[in-house]
Formats: C-alpha cells, structure tokens, sequence
C-alpha cells in the first residue's frame, strides 16, 4: 500500500513523503522518497493483561508522537495533508498529542480506522478496547481544530466509529489494482481447480479446508485443490496423504501479475472468512477474485 500511494502521487506530480516503520519490507525500505523511522509495531495477538493493553498504547502512542515530530517538524507546510492508511487506538492518542501542539492550522489529516476494537480480542477485552478507542476519539476531536477526517473501508466500520467517538467516518474503499477477466474459455475436460489463497488462519476459515476437500474428493474424484498462503510450509498441514496428493501447496507471497494470474488459474476461489471479523473487514482477494 506505500508504494501504491508513493507511486500514485508520483504519476500525478504530487510532492510525498512517506514515513513508515523500520521493520517494514527492505523493498519498501529502500524505495525512493520513503524514510524509515517508527520504531514500534502495534501488536494485535495481546497478553491477556489488561494492564499491558493500556501500557502497549501509551508506550505506543508516546513514541509515535515524538517521532512523527522529529519526522516533520521542519518539513511541514501549510496546505500539505498527513494520510495514515493504517491506523489503531495508539495512533490516535499519539495523533491527539501531537496536533495539540502544533500551531499550524492550514494542514489536512487524513485517517483510515482499519480494524474494529474487537478485532482479535476477547469479548471482555473488546469491551475494554472500545472504550480505550471512545477516549482516544474524543481527545482527537479536541485537538483536531477541523484539521482531521476520518475514513473506514466498509459502511460497518465507519457506521461502528461513528457511533463510538461521535465524529463523523466517511468511507474509503481499499486501493485495490483490478485486473481485466482472463480470457478464453475452460478447455473442456479439465479437473475442476479449488483454490484458497491468503494466510493460514483461523479468521479466514483456514482450518476448514481439510474436512471440505475431503468431502468434495469423495464426490469429484478429479477435483484438484490449491493452497496459496504467506505464512505457512506443507509440513503444518497434517493432512492425510491421499489428500495432499492432490493439493498443490504455495507458500510466500507473490507480486500483482502474478497473484492474478494464479487466481485465474482456478475454477473456485475460496473465501470461508469467519463472519464475526469479517462483519467490518473488506477482503483484497474476495474482491480481486469477484
């Protein structure tokens, strides 16, 4: 996504900037006009500790503000815009901070709220989240001086923030590069293609796949199966071997042609995405696949 923007702007001669963390991709990394400089990533699978939520976001927040100040802070000018495609509770109450010192009025701040607070959280601790997100939106409200617009990906999400910190959530789908269909027609014949493709999780229905291949082999027998995911290896998957047999295993990430060529490669894409995460969350290869 920050190449994306980097080179948007670019092929319409827009002056950027764009700060990310130091442990982002070394492509991204070493691209031109864009600066390494945040330290921490926010951390999503969290100890069960209330205590260490509330402290991950003021060491967070702290951090974040103190850096994106030494970032800008004699780089900013009137009528420049700050876009933050990724942002959580922390960010907000580093964002707050460092807008309630900055004298300069004549800037736009634009912000993309990208997971709901319950977001891989407990239903207590969402509870706990919600109310950390409500804080952080009502002290941004405060320093915002009509400096600050907020946006979400989906009309639940914006629907959910506006409810929650009472400003106003517009709604920005994701930058998705689409891609004409494949041409052609399927050859006749040919073993009919199932592909899952994304991350080996259980939010996306990963651990689903074993039982419904199984179930499909049994009623096509030719049925061919495909598993595409950045964080996995053949060896987490347990299956029997008459069914990995028949399942082609791809690990790591691929680049954009590639990826589409690959979807278009199957015959049915799978997206068994649990309903409660994906009730707010827009998905890239559901909509690359539609």
């Amino acid at each position: 996504m920050n190449l994306g923007f980097r080179n948007s702007c670019r092929q319409r001669d827009i002056d950027l900037r764009c700060l990310v963390n130091k442990e982002a991709e070394p492509e991204v990394r070493a691209a031109p006009g864009i600066d390494a400089v945040f330290q921490n990533n926010l951390v999503y699978n969290q100890s069960d500790d209330e205590l260490f939520l509330l402290g991950m976001n003021y060491h967070f927040s702290k951090s974040f503000a103190e850096e994106l100040d030494a970032a800008v802070a004699d780089a900013l000018r009137p009528g420049d815009t700050l876009l933050m495609h990724t942002v959580g509770s922390a960010h907000l109450f580093g964002l707050a901070q460092w807008l309630d010192g900055l004298a300069l009025d004549d800037i736009r701040v634009s912000l993309v709220l990208r997971f709901p607070p319950s977001f891989r959280m407990s239903a207590e601790k969402a509870d706990l989240n919600a109310a950390i997100y409500r804080y952080a939106l009502i002290l941004l409200a405060r320093s915002s001086r009509g400096r600050v617009r907020l946006f979400a990906d989906s009309d639940a999400l914006a629907e959910r923030f506006s409810r929650l910190g009472g400003m106003p959530v517009a709604v920005a789908p994701l930058p998705i590069a689409y891609f004409p269909p494949a041409g052609g027609t399927r050859p006749a014949g040919r073993d009919v293609t199932f592909l899952y493709a994304g991350e080996a999780r259980e939010e996306k229905g990963f651990h689903l796949l074993r039982d419904a291949f199984s179930m499909v082999a049994t009623k096509l027998p030719t049925a061919r199966f495909i598993v595409q995911a950045v964080d996995f290896d053949r060896t987490m998957l347990g299956w029997p071997d008459a069914l990995l047999s028949r399942t082609e295993c791809v690990s790591g990430a691929m680049e954009p042609p590639a990826f589409q060529a690959f979807l278009a490669s199957s015959d049915i894409v799978l997206v068994p995405y649990h309903p409660r995460e994906y009730t707010f969350r827009t998905s890239h290869i559901f909509a690359e696949s539609m």
